[in-house]
């Protein structure tokens, strides 16, 4: 992936929140890079990196393929409470609707 195109847009991104895991053969590289490059560039971000603290390598998008599971379970519920974090103001205010940051305009990349 080519994230150079993001760059000018960087200021304009929203706070961002990314999982990978240790089985993640697709992505993790990727996903490892992303986070660097958005908090290179002032981004707020997260990453979620899971290892094998439940006893398995856990494959790319483990938790759709295993959302029932401990390690999708808490996977959920963590992009959950980030969300939910990422959707309350410096203020306290909370947004009801999604916002596409602060031009209000909506970005697709083609990555």
């Amino acid at each position: 992936m080519d994230f150079d195109e993001i760059l000018p847009f960087a200021n304009e991104m929203p706070p961002t929140y990314l999982i990978t895991s240790s089985g993640d053969t697709l992505a993790k590289k990727q996903t490892i890079k992303l986070y660097e490059l958005l908090k290179k560039n002032g981004v707020s971000c997260e990453l979620a990196n899971y290892g094998k603290e439940y006893g398995e390598t856990l494959p790319h998008v483990f938790s759709v393929l295993q959302p029932f599971e401990p390690a999708g379970k808490d996977a959920i519920d963590k992009a959950l409470a980030a969300s939910e974090g990422m959707r309350q103001s410096p203020r306290g205010l909370r947004l009801q609707l999604p916002t596409f940051g602060p031009s209000g305009r909506q970005l697709r990349l083609n990555c």
